[in-house]
């Protein structure tokens, strides 16, 4: 069977599913869910992941394949337990059906919820802006105290107190907590310009 009739049988199958579930939506369902269903339906009957999402997404507006969905869609087999979208998470395969033993492939592997996966990225933002915001602050309370000690060398020492504590408080920060990549090279390259200018600034007793 070349790939294109793969990736055909395939498709058609999970949208003979999908439409089934489009059909006859659950009162609470949203389109979302008819999707995380029909993977779980797909899965339950063929006993394996479907693979090819994308090229349904691209073909299925398509009149010629709605047609040809259509006719499969009465080869599909009742879909039981729509209502709430219950999944079917012990239901059998298809007997005809050879299930790879591959771990990807061997459970059936629920995606993320809309809402959680809004609430990770509302959490990993509200990180980043912390980050960026301790960082822009420490940046410009550095600057301003070495400015002010420039400026009134009597309050050099008050200046050099508040430094060292604006230096240990980014020393303190741990990079592997930062939300992301870019943050956490900036805090590492923050630390590193500390270390470097403390040891040529060493002999001066500064952070």
């Amino acid at each position: 069977m070349t790939r294109w009739k793969i990736v055909q049988k395939a498709t058609l199958k999970f949208a003979a599913i999908y439409n089934k579930l489009k059909d006859n939506p659950a009162s609470v369902s949203a389109p979302e869910d008819w999707l995380t269903t029909a993977h779980q339906f797909y899965f339950n009957q063929e006993g394996r992941q479907f693979a090819f999402e994308r090229p349904w997404l691209l073909l299925k507006t398509v009149s010629k394949w709605q047609s040809l969905s259509g006719k499969a869609k009465k080869l599909v087999p009742p879909l039981t337990n729509l209502q709430g979208s219950v999944l079917l998470e012990d239901a059998p395969p298809n007997p005809n059906t050879t299930v790879s033993n591959s771990p990807d492939k061997a459970k059936w592997e629920r995606p993320a919820g809309v809402h959680a996966a809004k609430q990770k990225a509302a959490k990993d933002n509200y990180k980043k802006k912390r980050l960026n915001l301790l960082e822009s602050s420490t940046k410009e309370a550095t600057q301003q105290l070495f400015e002010a000690k420039r400026s009134n060398n009597i309050q050099e020492s008050l200046v050099e107190n508040e430094q060292e504590k604006v230096c240990l408080n980014i020393l303190m920060q741990d990079p592997n907590k930062c939300p992301d990549a870019t943050s956490r090279m900036a805090l590492v390259a923050c630390k590193k310009q500390i270390h470097d200018w403390s040891w040529n600034h060493s002999s001066q007793g500064e952070c």
